[in-house]
């Protein structure tokens, strides 16, 4: 097996478990090591610490899938029990519906590997070389042990259904018939990650005038119309991504008072009448992709939220979140606190928010812990 030795003094992350080896942290690696290859990561004194994968990143160079200090054989059954251990963890949450996350990287311990289940259709990413090579295995085990029929595979190369692609990929959540856009829409083709919060939607909107904003495939007005909305606008600066959402609504209601809005979202809540909504939703996309573009992004979540406090009426609710990794949650409360403070708006926390519990975070591996929002009410 290929090794991966640490330099001395250098082994803090691999020391409390972190599961990234960064290229400035490694003495000597093989140099017939191959991306993909699993390596025996190494003290600087020769002592096994680990098991990962040689990986392309231009910082990460190795992704560790196992800490130990003794020799395991790695094969087939190895993988099998990782597999199992993810699903049979998935189990025990016993959610609503028939979609979930299945494989979560680092925090089930498979760095680069994502999973989502939608129906009898898995959506898989492979983020790294090594979980590529698994390919074949991850499939046969999809198929025996999760029974999906349909599966669809993306790599930093390409993407493709193995064998046999389905009509339509359907699935429920909280008893709403969906459609995820596994091939063309963005990440696996459906926010899994928002279901615990979509679900309080539903439980606070009834009665409520809601604005669904950076909607996407709509999931939070579902939720909204769910539990009894008087009105509900979904807004997105994408005509496609609305156009699933009438799919979505004409598949679950009749006679729902609903309107559908084209436009920049920032422009909309600027000019928007004050006093039309009590309860908003803001799920805007990362606006901090890379740890440069904090001071930038946290400009952005201010703005939008300001603008959205500033309208909305009293005695709401809004809802608010950043899926940025770079945000923290409490540089985001910092943010809402800014806002708010500048809105003069009095606001009560009613909850902290983040990802489902099939998203779950490794305590070793913080970078997991990436969604978190605000529940607030807005007197």
């Amino acid at each position: 097996m290929e090794s991966l030795v640490l330099k001395n003094k250098k082994k803090l992350g691999t020391s409390r478990r972190h599961p990234w080896v960064y290229s400035g942290a490694v003495a000597h690696m093989s140099p017939s090591a191959r991306l993909g290859d699993i390596l025996a990561v190494r003290s600087a004194e020769g002592e096994l610490v680990a098991y990962g994968h040689r990986t392309s990143g231009k910082s990460i160079v190795c992704r560790i899938f196992e800490f130990t200090n003794k020799e395991i054989k790695i094969d087939d059954a190895y993988w099998y029990a990782k597999f199992h251990n993810a699903l049979n963890y998935r189990k025990l949450l016993a959610m609503d519906g028939n979609s979930y996350r299945l494989f979560y990287s680092e925090a089930d311990d498979l760095g680069g590997l994502t999973c989502d289940i939608f129906g009898n259709s898995a959506s898989v990413h492979f983020g790294s070389e090594g979980m590529e090579c698994l390919q074949d295995l991850i499939v046969k085990f999809l198929k025996e042990e999760v029974h999906i029929q349909h599966i669809f595979v993306k790599t930093a190369q390409s993407s493709h259904w193995i064998g046999e692609a389905p009509a339509s990929v359907d699935f429920e959540e909280h008893s709403l018939k969906l459609n995820s856009l596994i091939e063309s829409g963005q990440k696996t083709g459906y926010f899994l990650d928002q279901r615990d919060n979509r679900k309080l939607v539903s439980e606070f909107a009834k009665g409520r005038t809601v604005l669904d904003a950076f909607c996407y495939v709509g999931g939070f007005g579902l939720h909204a119309l769910q539990g009894g909305a008087k009105e509900v606008v979904f807004l997105d600066a994408s005509k496609g991504a609305l156009a699933n959402v009438q799919k979505h609504v004409e598949a679950n209601f009749s006679n729902a008072n609903i309107s559908y809005e084209t436009a920049d979202c920032f422009e909309y809540l600027r000019k928007m009448e004050s006093n039309r909504f009590d309860l908003i939703v803001l799920d805007p996309p990362a606006f901090a992709k890379r740890a440069d573009y904090i001071n930038q992004a946290a400009r952005a979540y201010k703005d939008i939220n300001l603008i959205a406090l500033k309208k909305i009426k009293a005695k709401s609710l809004l809802f608010t979140f950043s899926c940025s990794q770079h945000i923290s949650k409490e540089l985001f409360r910092t943010i809402l606190y800014q806002a708010a403070l500048d809105a003069g708006r009095s606001i009560r926390v009613i909850r902290e928010l983040g990802q489902a519990a099939d998203h779950p975070t490794s305590i070793y591996h913080p970078e997991g812990d990436y969604l978190k929002g605000l529940a607030l009410y807005v007197d």
